[in-house]
């Protein structure tokens, strides 16, 4: 049983490097998004792509031992030997805190997008109503102003 459990170790730590290489990429894509910088973001992108495919095999290497170990890890934790219980705590906490900073990053990825998104689409506003805007006169007619649609806020 020790050598599934040194398996199980072994896959996590691999785990654990990509979650780090996924943590850089989402990094490098919150710091493209905040530069407008689209061959970063592009790269950030499929790197983030290519740690996928990597965990998602990982996870099914994992997943065949923990079915023959019979339990979640936490569930096996007890019964490994000491040693692989330190190291299985160790990849956990390691685990755990990198998966929050990777939701904290996407959280503000998804606000910087959208962000981007909006000044994307005043943009294309501007370009679609020649700049010019209108409003409504008392009498419910409209009238055309030769004036700017409106200020474009340049940040994201």
């Amino acid at each position: 049983m020790e050598p599934l459990f040194n398996e199980l170790v072994k896959i996590l730590n691999e785990q654990c490097s990509v979650v780090q290489k996924q943590l850089k990429a989402s990094e490098a894509q919150n710091q493209a998004l905040r530069d407008l910088d689209m061959q970063l973001l592009n790269q950030a992108v499929q790197q983030l792509e290519q740690q996928s495919i990597t965990m998602k095999e990982l996870d099914k290497q994992r997943e065949t031992i923990q079915q023959q170990l019979g339990a979640t890890v936490s569930d096996i934790l007890p019964k490994a030997p000491f040693e692989i219980q330190l190291k299985l705590k160790e990849i956990q906490r390691q685990l755990k805190g990198d998966f929050q900073r990777i939701s904290q990053l996407n959280e503000i990825n998804k606000v910087l997008t959208m962000r981007a998104a909006q000044v994307n689409e005043v943009i294309l506003n501007i370009f679609k109503t020649g700049g010019s805007s209108s409003t409504y006169r008392d009498s419910g007619a409209i009238q055309q102003k030769g004036r700017p649609a409106g200020i474009l806020n340049k940040t994201v």
